[in-house]
């Protein structure tokens, strides 16, 4: 069975003079989840269930979030602590920040009060948790995973099948059940940003992100050493977006031919169709490190047999 340990976020709470408590609700603060500048606060708490038979409570967490329009999707579990067994509680949950997650049941106050030495510690229901947030967006309306956080284990297996997938690179070292996938370290170096290669995954499992001329090129980068293809296709994609809309002063921003040069190396063949209609024939100086990138393909579109290596 999962244990709330094994969630990005987890810990315990103490709900002190258990059953007065539930007299006079108070909310216990678990801290605050910071991603992609959403701030998200966690809170749990208490509330009696009105039964007519005993009286019964039940747990909540609630989320608060300063954005309004920030929706997130996350995974908890809870465990009430007691001395010879445990009672777990665990949910998923697609909700604006600003609500509350109650646990699937409610529980006698009695069973609790009666046996204090099962369930209570020094007068305390203790309650461990554990949550993962595993999606989230903002004012775009743009669903994003949440990869920066250590997967727990069903979910771990999901998202590594997933880059398996799509990673030409991941499946040729590992196969889809090596019990030693867990175990895979991208060939990433330091110079790789954090941020575009969570883009770049975020591309591979569907989400659809806006990229600068910057962001193509450090995507297409991560994208060219994983073996993303379908990440390397959309980044052919929004090359060809930006160059059909930019104005003459913003080309001048990247006038070395910086889409071009990435064509090339990275055989965006559509790009360099696109590029070659809407400008003619190259009449342009390539550097012999330019033609060595190129694919056959690319020197028949470019013309490369009028092209001068220098």
């Amino acid at each position: 069975m999962d244990e709330p340990k094994r969630y990005a976020k987890n810990g315990i709470c103490r709900f002190e003079n258990f059953p007065e408590c539930l007299n006079n609700p108070n909310e216990i603060d678990m801290g605050t989840t910071i991603i992609d500048r959403i701030s998200i606060k966690w809170f749990m708490g208490l509330e009696r269930v009105p039964n007519p038979e005993e009286e019964r409570f039940r747990a909540y967490i609630r989320s608060e979030c300063a954005n309004e329009k920030v929706r997130i999707t996350f995974f908890v579990l809870l465990k009430v602590v007691s001395t010879f067994f445990h009672i777990h509680s665990r949910g998923k949950r697609t909700n604006e920040t600003n609500d509350r997650m109650f646990t699937a049941g409610s529980r006698k106050i009695s069973e609790i009060v009666n046996l204090p030495t099962v369930f209570l510690k020094n007068g305390a229901l203790q309650i461990e948790y554990g949550i993962h947030l595993e999606g989230y967006h903002s004012d775009d309306g743009i669903w994003n995973f949440n990869f920066r956080d250590d997967f727990f284990s069903f979910r771990t297996d999901r998202a590594l099948k997933l880059l398996h997938f799509h990673s030409q690179y991941v499946s040729s070292k590992f196969s889809v059940d090596d019990p030693i996938l867990s175990d895979c370290v991208l060939p990433l170096n330091r110079h790789f940003h954090e941020h575009y290669t969570d883009v770049a995954l975020q591309i591979a499992h569907g989400v659809r992100l806006p990229l600068s001329v910057d962001g193509c090129f450090k995507v297409a980068e991560i994208a060219e050493k994983l073996k993303l293809r379908n990440v390397s296709r959309y980044v052919e994609r929004k090359m060809m977006e930006i160059d059909g809309a930019c104005n003459q002063d913003y080309y001048n921003y990247w006038k070395n031919d910086t889409f071009l040069k990435m064509a090339i190396r990275y055989d965006f063949n559509h790009f360099l169709a696109h590029y070659m209609k809407t400008r003619g024939s190259i009449k342009k100086k390539f550097s012999r490190s330019d033609i060595q990138f190129m694919s056959k393909n690319a020197k028949m579109l470019t013309g490369n047999n009028q092209c001068r290596i220098s």
